[in-house]
């Protein structure tokens, strides 16, 4: 009586450190990879990676040694895009390492993460000017925040600029009241941008008795119309959310 076969395919963890699903599997993934290699030397060198070269000819491709065996490639080279495909097709069945295609571009942080680099770049010019005018460093950063976002080459339709959004001829009025002879400025100029507006907010704030509203009034519509109403906020919608707005800001960078 004879037995009946029945195939089975069985796992196997080799010693070079890849799954071998099968004879006929190993079969089309060392002729997939003689013909990628006939192919490399047409395409671009990039970084050199580790690489290891098993019994069988196989070689695997890594950015970091994995065992003792692997070692520095001359150059790792960019595989072609139908060679590539096919080598996936075999990575998923035998684990078989793929080299990743370089892109060249910047790893991409996290939203989060780039907003508070952003955030937090100017921190050292915000507390020098804060320190010397004495203002809250936390107020500056709010309207900072508020006003450009951190960027310090931005500009508004009506020709507010930099970090702070100084129109040019406040900055001209400011660096007359700073008594700075040459008078020359750049308001995008991240440290002479900060330099002037926390100026103009400390004379808001003496001319208005630190009363945060007025100040901060005052900096978006023009003392003249905080003036004109008063010493009240102006019933501007715009200039009463900003209002809203930069204190909120304020309450949270002073925790």
């Amino acid at each position: 009586m004879k037995t009946k076969k029945t195939k089975k395919t069985k796992m196997i963890q080799s010693a070079s450190g890849y799954d071998v699903l099968s004879k006929k599997t190993r079969r089309r993934v060392i002729a997939v990879v003689i013909l990628g290699s006939g192919l490399l030397t047409t395409f671009a060198v990039s970084a050199a990676t580790w690489c290891f070269t098993d019994a069988n000819g196989i070689t695997q491709m890594a950015d970091k040694p994995r065992h003792r065996g692997f070692k520095k490639c001359a150059a790792s080279l960019t595989l072609p895009s139908a060679i590539r495909n096919q080598l996936q097709y075999y990575q998923k069945a035998g684990s078989i390492e793929v080299p990743q295609k370089n892109s060249g571009q910047r790893a991409v942080l996290p939203a989060s993460a780039r907003q508070r680099r952003q955030r937090d770049r100017w921190d050292g010019i915000i507390n020098n000017y804060a320190n010397r005018y004495k203002v809250n460093p936390a107020l500056i950063k709010a309207v900072i925040s508020v006003e450009s976002g951190f960027d310090p080459k931005a500009k508004s339709s009506v020709g507010a600029m930099g970090l702070m959004q100084i129109m040019p001829e406040t900055a001209k009025w400011l660096i007359t009241k700073l008594g700075e002879a040459d008078g020359r400025y750049d308001l995008h100029d991240p440290e002479k941008n900060i330099q002037l507006g926390v100026y103009f907010i400390a004379l808001l704030a003496e001319r208005y008795n630190n009363d945060l509203e007025l100040v901060l009034a005052a900096y978006n519509a023009g003392p003249g119309a905080v003036d004109r109403y008063n010493n009240r906020v102006p019933p501007y919608r715009e200039t009463q959310q900003y209002v809203e707005k930069i204190i909120s800001y304020y309450q949270k960078y002073k925790i």
